[in-house]
């Protein structure tokens, strides 16, 4: 299939393959309750001049860029559990790889009321902010794909392309932003997929804030790389006996997510629940090495 040319600006250059089409693209927009048509493809920088842009491309059921998603048997990936190439519109390859690492994240469920509710390792939340980085930040002018690696106890996202501007770490956690492509943020913003610029990552650290052990993050290479990590109980300051509100506390989390996270402990053997209603508490599961 023939690949758009890369450039430095590469969404605003008219793309090689003019035979796109844009069924899942549209049928976004029209969950949104947004217009999709030529008029709005112009506004947004999808066509210029009649032509499709790169930008465009990117959006087309045609986009060939990939995710590469992969869950492994264990921490050194030497064997594959699961694997799948994304490809499509950047917005399919969005919901294909949050569908992915669901499917793989899922520790336990519980039934409430009608509906079940999945128990997660990794905060939802984070996952989605770090693919959106990956896809909505990613150097276009790479042949290089965007990874997915998804470990026991590790969750791996890269995607080509370091920041721009020569910004650090410590600037990317507080918050410092310079869109790399300014018109695929918009479409995104559009969407109501991500808020201001530069609130990712500081929000994926707060999910994360007294867990014991935070996101690791690399961009000393060509790409962009973040880790996150399963909780580990013994890297808590609670007891051996907590209450549920004591271990919200700690993990600076919200009633519903420390439920669901002590469920997802308990599921694993790490935690057992000791009584019910008022006198519950919870106790540390010590297992002999």
């Amino acid at each position: 299939m023939m690949r758009s040319v890369r450039s430095l600006s590469y969404e605003g250059t008219i793309s090689l393959n003019q035979n796109l089409t844009f069924e899942y693209t549209k049928n976004h927009f029209i969950r949104a309750g947004l217009a999709f048509d030529d008029v709005h493809m112009n506004i947004m920088g999808m066509k210029k001049g009649g032509l499709y842009t790169n930008l465009g491309f990117l959006f087309s059921d045609q986009c060939d860029f990939q995710i590469k998603a992969a869950s492994f048997a264990n921490g050194r990936r030497l064997g594959f559990r699961d694997r799948s190439e994304i490809s499509g519109s950047v917005l399919k390859q969005f919901d294909d790889a949050m569908d992915f690492v669901h499917k793989h994240d899922v520790t336990s469920s519980e039934i409430v009321g009608t509906k079940r509710r999945d128990v997660t390792g990794y905060p939802v939340e984070a996952v989605r902010e770090l693919l959106l980085n990956a896809i909505v930040h990613r150097d276009y002018n790479s042949v290089g794909n965007s990874l997915i690696s998804i470990c026991d106890d590790s969750l791996e996202i890269v995607s080509p392309g370091r920041p721009v501007e020569n910004i650090s770490e410590k600037d990317l956690i507080k918050g410092v932003s310079f869109p790399r492509n300014r018109r695929l943020s918009e479409v995104f913003y559009r969407l109501g997929l991500v808020e201001a610029y530069g609130t990712g990552i500081p929000r994926v650290y707060g999910l994360y804030e007294g867990s014991g052990r935070m996101p690791e993050m690399d961009i000393s290479g060509p790409v962009f790389r973040v880790t996150l990590f399963r909780r580990d109980m013994g890297e808590l300051d609670l007891s051996d006996t907590f209450t549920r509100s004591e271990f919200e506390s700690e993990m600076k989390m919200s009633k519903s997510r420390a439920n669901m996270e002590l469920r997802r402990l308990m599921s694993e053997g790490s935690v057992e629940r000791i009584g019910n209603g008022k006198n519950t508490v919870y106790r540390r599961v010590r297992h002999d090495p």
